[in-house]
Parts: structure tokens; C-alpha cells; sequence
């Protein structure tokens, strides 16, 4: 499960938990701060997700989690299926 991942349940779960607390008490009131929080934290992370670095193949624009462009990522993953293929088969 990656960070985002994991922040998006934290929040959903902090909103939750602020909904079940009474409401106008200190307790809801913290709850909400918490969960403020976290969206923020979410956000960030969202942001610094959707950066993007060079290929490591070809130089254009790559995915944050394979360091690979689109098309490359399609070339190694047609590369991965045909050994498994042939492998496979024998």
C-alpha cells in the first residue's frame, strides 16, 4: 500500500471519527484539526506524486513509480509477457 494510499484511508477514517463525536465539544473539535491534518498531508503527497522525472530509458516524461515513460513501461511489460510465454510453454 503506498503513502497516498494509506493517508486516503487515514483521512476517511479521522473524517469518520470526527462525524461520530459530539458535536460543539472539544473532542469533535480535535478530531476535526486531526483530519484537517491529514487532507493536507494528502495533498502534499498527491502533489510531490504527480511530479514527475525523466525516463531512465528514453529521457521524456516518466511515472513517479517505475521511473519509466508510458510507452516504455508498455515495451517492458510486452518484453516481460513474451519470456513468460516462452518459458512457460517449454
Amino acid at each position: 500500500m503506498t503513502r497516498l494510499e494509506r493517508l486516503s484511508r487515514l483521512h476517511f477514517l479521522c473524517v469518520v471519527s470526527e462525524v461520530q463525536a459530539d458535536p460543539c465539544t472539544p473532542q469533535r473539535a480535535a478530531r476535526g484539526v486531526r483530519a484537517d491534518r491529514v487532507a493536507q498531508a494528502y495533498r502534499a503527497e498527491r502533489a510531490g506524486a504527480a511530479h514527475r522525472e525523466a525516463c531512465g530509458v528514453c529521457g521524456q516524461s516518466a511515472r513517479a513509480q517505475t521511473g519509466l515513460c508510458p510507452a516504455c513501461q508498455d515495451s517492458w511489460d510486452r518484453e516481460v509477457a513474451a519470456q513468460r510465454a516462452y518459458w512457460g510453454a517449454a
